[in-house]
Parts: C-alpha cells; sequence; structure tokens
C-alpha cells in the first residue's frame, strides 16, 4: 500500500482562513492513468469553524482516477487533508 501527501494551494489558503470560494476543485491528473485509487478526504463541514468549532469535520472514502476533480468545501480558518491510497 502507498500513500501519497497532496497539498494545494487552496489547502494553504484555507489554512490562512483567507478563502473566498469555498468550494475548491482539486485536480488528481498527476494520477497514474488507468488507475483506480482510494481517497480518504477529511474535510469541513457547513458549521465548521477554524476558530469557534474547529472539531467538527466528516471522514470520506472514494475511488479516484486521473481523471477525477474533487471538490473541497472549505471554511474560514478550516482546511483539509486527503491521503491517496494505491489499489
Amino acid at each position: 500500500m502507498t500513500s501519497r501527501l497532496v497539498e494545494s494551494a487552496a489547502g494553504k489558503v484555507a489554512q490562512k482562513g483567507l478563502n473566498t470560494h469555498p468550494t475548491r476543485p482539486l485536480d488528481l491528473s498527476f494520477l497514474e492513468p488507468g488507475q483506480i485509487d482510494k481517497a480518504v478526504i477529511y474535510r469541513d463541514v457547513a458549521n465548521a469553524d477554524g476558530n469557534t468549532n474547529p472539531e467538527v469535520f466528516v471522514i470520506e472514502r472514494k475511488p479516484v482516477t486521473a481523471k477525477t476533480k474533487l471538490m473541497i468545501y472549505l471554511v474560514k480558518g478550516g482546511g483539509y487533508a486527503i491521503q491517496l491510497v494505491r489499489k
């Protein structure tokens, strides 16, 4: 099993609390074409707030390919993490 850390500009913006567009696309075209991987996504939920309610998040698991574009929901002061696991 292989894992990779993915950091995006959207994640950096969210950590600083500067996000003005709460849903950000994340392009996974860097993945190997034709390969189906699993993404474990830790992301904010609607009532989360990086300052007043930081512990509220959701964990999603879904299959992804190089053609996948994940839409990541962000809140002020929030962020996300994605673990990619080769199937």
